[in-house]
């Protein structure tokens, strides 16, 4: 895992300096060198897709088009979820999981709002879907509770 690992920042730290076909293909190897901690170590899957995720989010979907970050934010989600309550307990998988639910919740808050002052009734759902998710993983946190609650007043909402 170590070899990826360190490859991985090497590709992301020279892909920051680069411009053009070269910065892109840095960036693609950046995030393959990624997957192979994965694949290579399976109990690192959680940390090697935040790290896709991070490097997705803040360069790869801009260099090419795409929306991997939300996949990979997915992706984790689902990982943890499939985990043993030993694996689940951990620390960090828990803080990779609940940042994971923030960023989607935030992706279905900006998908929500339509012309008019309407919430698209979808993505709404979506966003106490993982709001709920992170009151599970935190359940002392009464700011999400509160979040949570404020959503569910929400009065002008159209289906979409």
């Amino acid at each position: 895992m170590f070899h990826y690992n360190t490859l991985a920042k090497l590709y992301s730290d020279f892909a920051l300096e680069s411009f053009g076909q070269e910065r892109t293909d840095l960036v693609v190897k950046a995030d393959q060198a990624y997957e192979q901690v994965a694949i290579v170590a399976p109990e690192n899957t959680m940390y090697a897709y935040y790290q896709r995720w991070k490097w997705a989010n803040q360069e790869l979907d801009s260099v090419m088009g795409t929306n991997h970050a939300f996949d990979y934010a997915l992706h984790i989600v689902d990982t943890y979820e499939a985990m043993d309550d030993v694996d689940r307990l951990d620390a960090a998988n828990t803080s990779i999981y609940s940042n994971m639910c923030n960023f989607l919740r935030n992706y279905y808050v900006n998908q929500a709002s339509l012309p008019g002052g309407y919430f698209c009734s979808s993505a709404l759902n979506e966003v106490k879907k993982y709001v709920r998710k992170m009151i599970a993983a935190d359940p002392a946190n009464d700011a999400l509770r509160d979040y949570l609650n404020t959503v569910n007043k929400i009065k002008k909402i159209r289906k979409c």
